[in-house]
């Protein structure tokens, strides 16, 4: 029997059938699925202890998110970001997932819960292939990554000596996370190295990644991960071996291959600097430095921003290039699009958690003002509206006046979108036949299109800033204690 079709051409009975999708990943909140026929992903939510008492259908968050990505993000992600749409699902398809994906859930997920009362999913184009361009019949590769913040702040110090001590948050935190049992192994990627637009910095930065992953790099072949393998463990020499066969057949065309052993490599200790993968790196950074010339972004005015390097990451073997004095990343490439929204943070947590205890402060002598002073204000505007300077002592922040603050935090809040962002970097061979175009990467007089768009893209509760000022309290005591 024929099946009506829905607005992305996919028959409804398909949509509703488990058996049509496949398990891609999941996050604290969030659990994604992709469909196996048309390409487009379902994001449904994860229950926390309040959901389970209230039987949230989550038809509010839907558009919540919408609106946010639509009013907030758009204007500064401009068409790196995407806007989803609000479906409904039954709850028999909700009960039928949480069975049929059991089994694929990594283990330090497998105790949270998806929302079995919810009837509205988000849903978004999949990434991972590009649709009626390219060779016919050729895979998409894609490279995810999870940047994190690429800048170190430096307002507070109290001398520019101090400046050449600096760790980034992210390298600090590799103390926590081992002590705590996140990860068996230390990663050696640095976001500063990433973020600087130095191409050696970048590729060295690239290369740690695919040494030591973590959740900071996935690699998908056709929408499926083959690289790593979701693991505590650093992955093994069997891991090294298949990702880099499964690069080296995915540059194989009728010329041969851009890497010169079409063989079963052997992966010595340094499988980062094999062919297949220095390949593939050298069309990522291509592809995170090409500037969007079709989006128009709304200015986000900053102060001088200099390049600082981070300490953790010069031991990791890069030491700081004196002529690296500034941040050399195209302002409208999706790197320097992300570092630009980060940076909308210009005071820190110790400051911002000040600022959310004067906010809060605030509302409970006045209660009636808490509609008009919502946080959560879809507009990228109210976050640019703030001439407040960077240092800020603690009577300066007790005599704010209130829209300020609600600035500032909202301010901080779209910093942390930023800050926990990922990438899909998407690429399929060109056909031989075809001219460069602005779609395009070359390597090796080989073309490549690509895509480069961001997903993770979830607004912070203001709720959350105590947890964030703890917790990089105890990054920095564990770091300076190691």
């Amino acid at each position: 029997m024929d099946g009506t079709m829905d607005s992305n051409g996919v028959e409804e009975e398909e949509n509703d059938d488990v058996r049509f999708w496949r398990y891609i990943k999941e996050g604290n909140s969030s659990f994604v699925i992709g469909h196996k026929k048309k390409h487009i992903v379902y994001q449904l939510w994860k229950q926390d202890a309040k959901d389970a008492l209230e039987k949230n259908s989550r038809k509010e968050e839907c558009w919540a998110k919408i609106n946010y990505i639509k009013n907030c993000l758009q204007p500064a992600l401009g068409s790196y970001s995407s806007i989803p749409k609000c479906i409904s699902v039954s709850p028999h398809f909700i009960d039928s997932v949480s069975k049929a994906f059991e089994s694929q859930r990594p283990l330090k997920r497998c105790h949270q819960v998806i929302d079995p009362y919810q009837t509205s999913v988000l849903c978004s184009p999949n990434f991972c292939f590009l649709d009626n361009i390219g060779q016919k019949g050729r895979s998409t590769l894609t490279i995810e990554l999870k940047p994190k913040r690429g800048y170190i702040l430096t307002h507070h110090l109290p001398s520019i000596e101090i400046e050449d001590q600096l760790v980034c948050l992210f390298c600090m935190q590799q103390i926590l996370k081992r002590k705590r049992g996140v990860w068996d192994y230390t990663s050696k990627y640095c976001p500063i190295d990433l973020f600087s637009g130095v191409p050696e910095r970048m590729r060295h930065a690239l290369e740690s990644l695919f040494k030591t992953p973590q959740n900071n790099l996935c690699i998908f072949k056709d929408g499926e991960i083959i690289y790593p393998r979701e693991d505590k463990s650093l992955p093994s020499q069997d891991d090294q071996e298949d990702i880099t066969m499964a690069i080296q057949s995915w540059f194989e065309c009728e010329e041969g291959s851009l890497s010169s052993d079409n063989t079963r490599p052997h992966v010595p200790h340094t499988f980062s600097k094999s062919a297949c993968i220095q390949d593939v790196i050298s069309l990522v950074i291509q592809a995170l430095c090409r500037s969007d010339n079709a989006s128009t972004f709304q200015e986000i005015t900053q102060g001088s921003s200099p390049w600082i390097p981070c300490l953790e990451g010069q031991q990791h073997g890069l030491n700081h290039d004196e002529e690296v004095s500034s941040c050399r990343l195209a302002k409208d490439c999706v790197l320097g699009r992300i570092l630009t929204m980060q940076r909308m943070d210009t005071h820190g947590i110790h400051v911002i958690h000040k600022v959310y205890q004067r906010y809060m402060e605030h509302l409970s002598h006045y209660p009636e003002q808490k509609e008009g002073l919502r946080i959560t204000d879809p507009c990228l505007t109210s976050c640019l509206t703030t001439n407040v300077k960077q240092r800020l002592s603690d009577d300066e922040i007790s005599s704010l006046p209130i829209q300020e603050c609600v600035s500032l935090l909202n301010a901080y809040m779209m910093s942390r979108t930023a800050r926990d962002c990922s990438i899909l970097i998407t690429f399929k061979p060109a056909d031989p036949s075809s001219t460069m175009d602005d779609d395009m990467v070359s390597l090796k007089e080989q073309r490549f299109h690509v895509a480069c768009n961001l997903v993770d893209l979830d607004s912070k509760l203001t709720t959350k800033i105590p947890y964030y000022h703890k917790l990089e309290q105890l990054i920095s005591e564990t770091y300076s204690s190691r």
